[in-house]
């Protein structure tokens, strides 16, 4: 049988939770509590939104379901499901702060269980002082003659293969832009686990090691949102881009992506979320 029983993937400490359950009883409960990243403290009111996917009979993943719950005064929250042979997501939202990312991969979650509950710790990382950046929306272009025409952070626009800090290659049947290429000293540094509409806010700072020169962005995981922190040919600038889509006409295809970019050299790229001041 393709289900295994009272198999139980439990998450402690993790800022963003995703789950693949399967309980041999029919029901499960999820027990959560969200608490403030960087002291432990309970985070009371956030607004928790908890996705289930669950398997048809085709084994295939389908929704399951959405519920939502306001964190109590200790931060905590329950939800109950008829059947927890599932995957959840949980996001979660407070005023003050960024709403939770990262997540780990399945298998270094698992453990081996009798319990039905699901134990969860959501960490949301509080909003420091974020300031307007340049930015906005962002294309790249691939035209049929082989001609590049990348992105300039500094200038904020397209600019020629020469002068910009990245550029895109195509698939195999060059229908899309599958491959990032930074120029000069730049480089990418993939942005794992985000997740929804915030990814672009999310972690703040961006890393100074482990950058790339090239991203095959197939490589994605399923919802994942496609976010890298880029730094410019210069070696010494930071941004941040979270692709929009494909772009595709007769003379090019291209990719548009909404960036932020930090122009005073630091790796500061906290940004005020939508509707925040």
């Amino acid at each position: 049988m393709f289900f295994l029983c009272c198999r139980l993937l439990r998450v402690y400490a993790l800022p963003l939770a995703i789950v693949g359950a399967f309980a041999c009883q029919k029901g499960a409960i999820v027990k959560g509590r969200v608490v403030n990243r960087q002291t432990g403290r309970p985070v009371a009111g956030a607004a928790v939104s908890v996705q289930f996917q669950k398997l048809d009979e085709r084994y295939n993943w389908v929704d399951g379901g959405r519920f939502d719950r306001v964190a109590g005064a200790n931060g905590e929250f329950e939800v109950q499901h008829e059947n927890m042979q599932a995957r959840f997501t949980i996001l979660a939202r407070a005023s003050g702060f960024y709403p939770n990312y990262e997540c780990p991969a399945l298998r270094q979650m698992q453990t081996t269980s009798l319990s039905n509950v699901y134990r969860v710790e959501i960490g949301l990382l509080p909003v420091g002082a974020p300031r307007p950046l340049p930015g906005g929306e962002g294309e790249i272009q691939f035209h049929l003659s082989g001609r590049r025409i990348g992105w300039h952070f500094a200038a904020h626009r397209m600019a020629a293969e020469s002068e910009s800090d990245f550029i895109g290659e195509p698939d195999e049947s060059g229908k899309q832009i599958a491959v990032l290429v930074a120029r000069g000293n730049g480089g990418f540094y993939r942005a794992r686990g985000l997740f929804g509409e915030y990814a672009l806010f999310n972690m703040p700072a961006a890393p100074t090691a482990d950058y790339t020169p090239r991203v095959d962005l197939r490589e994605t995981a399923e919802g994942e949102r496609a976010v890298f922190f880029v730094r410019t040919a210069d070696g010494v600038h930071y941004a941040k881009i979270d692709l929009a889509g494909d772009v595709r006409s007769r003379e090019y295809i291209g990719l548009r992506f909404y960036w932020v970019y930090q122009p005073d050299g630091t790796t500061a790229l906290e940004i005020p979320l939508p509707g925040e001041k």
